[in-house]
């Protein structure tokens, strides 16, 4: 899905795939192997991490 505006600027709608995130969550130490979610928090500091490292 594409959103526009009047302004140049480039934009994107993320939609991080749970499962993933939480298997990389677990990967990484971030919780314990036995967790079954991730707070919305938590989610957020991995897709600020990953896109800083990109």
């Amino acid at each position: 899905m594409l959103i526009l505006q009047d302004q140049r600027r480039l934009g994107a709608i993320i939609v991080p795939n749970k499962e993933e995130m939480l298997a990389e969550a677990k990967k990484s130490s971030i919780i314990d192997d036995g967790a079954s979610e991730l707070s919305k928090e938590k989610m957020t500091n991995l897709l600020h991490e990953e896109l800083r490292i990109r």
